[in-house]
C-alpha cells in the first residue's frame, strides 16, 4: 500500500530507474508539479535536444521559475500556459556490473583464430551530463536496457579494435597486456563520463559446431528498440486526460505510415557479404569494413 502511494505521488520517475545506467520518460506536466529524484541519480529536463534543468537527489518543483527558458519557449505568443511538454532523463550513478559476450577472429601464434570473448565490467557514471550526451547520440528514446546495450556496444567496439592491432602468442592474455587494456579502456570510458573499476577478459576457442552457427554477434546487434515492460501501465496523475509521450507519438505515427508489409521486407533482403581482407561480416550497404577499415568497392 505504501509503495503504491509513493509511486502514485512520484510517477514521473520510471520504474526501471534502478535497473540500469539511464532511463527516460517523455510526458506533459502541469506547472508546479513536484518530482523526487532518488539517491545516486541525476535528473535532466530536456526539450528538443536541449537541456533546461539538471536535478540532484531530492525534491524539485517544475514551474515558471525553475524552467523559465522552457516556459518562455513554449509560451510563445500565448497569454499563458498551464502545462509543459518535457523529456525527462535519469542517470543512475550507482556501481553496476555488466557481462559482455562476443565472437571475433584475432591473430594467435601467426594464425587467425575465431575466439569467444567473455567480458565482465564493473563501473559507474561519474559525469552524468557527459554520459547523457553520449547515449543521446545514438537515440533519444532510451530505457535502462537500451542504455546498457549502447554502453556495452562502445566497450565491444573498443576491444575489437584493440585486439585487431595486436597478436597473441597463445590463447591467454598476459598480465602486462591486461593492465594496458584496463588503462586504455579507462581513458576511453572517462570521455563518456564513466569510471572503470574492474575488468575481466576470458578467451575460449569456438567449437566446430560454432562454425555452422548463424548466431553471429556484433556490437551493431546490441541496440534494439525495446519498450519498458511497465510503460503501458504508467499513468500521468498530474494530468490524466493529457496524452503522454508527445515526442514518441509523433515518431510512432511516422513509422506507421512508412511501415512495410512482412512480404515486402522479405523481398528486400540481400545476400550476406564479407570483407575481402579480414572476412568479417559486412553491414548492408557499408562502404568500409567496421572491423579493419578496408574500403569496399
Amino acid at each position: 500500500m505504501f509503495n503504491w502511494l509513493k509511486n502514485k505521488l512520484n510517477n514521473l520517475v520510471p520504474n526501471d530507474i534502478n535497473d540500469g545506467l539511464m532511463t527516460s520518460k517523455f510526458c506533459t506536466v502541469k506547472l508546479g508539479s513536484k518530482i523526487k529524484i532518488p539517491e545516486n541519480v541525476v535528473g535532466f529536463v530536456s526539450y528538443k535536444d536541449k537541456i533546461y534543468l539538471e536535478m540532484d537527489s531530492g525534491e524539485h518543483i517544475l514551474n515558471e521559475e525553475s524552467l523559465s527558458s522552457l516556459y518562455k519557449k513554449q509560451l510563445g505568443k500565448k497569454k499563458s500556459i498551464k502545462k509543459l511538454n518535457i523529456d525527462l532523463y535519469f542517470v543512475n550513478q550507482s556501481r553496476f556490473e555488466h557481462n559482455l559476450n562476443y565472437k571475433d577472429k584475432i591473430p594467435v601464434d601467426h594464425k587467425m583464430k575465431k575466439l569467444t570473448f567473455d567480458i565482465k565490467i564493473t563501473s559507474n557514471v561519474t559525469d552524468a551530463k557527459s554520459f547523457l550526451e553520449t547515449i543521446l547520440i545514438t537515440t533519444a528514446n532510451v530505457n535502462s536496457r537500451i542504455t546498457d546495450e549502447i554502453y556495452l556496444s562502445h566497450i565491444e567496439e573498443f576491444l575489437r579494435d584493440y585486439f585487431l592491432k595486436i597478436e597473441l602468442d597463445e590463447m591467454l592474455i598476459p598480465e602486462d597486456m591486461k593492465s594496458k587494456i584496463f588503462d586504455k579502456l579507462s581513458k576511453h570510458l572517462n570521455k563518456m563520463g564513466v569510471s572503470l573499476h574492474k575488468l575481466e577478459i576470458n578467451l575460449s576457442e569456438n567449437s566446430k559446431l560454432d562454425k555452422n552457427s548463424s548466431n553471429k554477434s556484433s556490437f551493431f546487434d546490441f541496440y534494439r528498440e525495446i519498450k519498458p515492460k511497465d510503460e503501458e501501465k504508467q499513468e500521468n496523475t498530474v494530468d490524466q486526460k493529457e496524452k503522454l509521450n508527445y515526442t514518441l507519438n509523433s515518431r510512432e505515427t511516422k513509422s506507421a505510415v512508412n511501415e512495410e508489409k512482412p512480404e515486402e521486407k522479405e523481398d528486400k533482403k540481400e545476400a550476406v557479404s564479407y570483407c575481402p581482407r579480414c572476412q568479417n561480416k559486412l553491414i548492408q550497404g557499408s562502404k568500409f569494413c567496421h572491423r579493419c577499415g578496408y574500403q569496399i568497392k
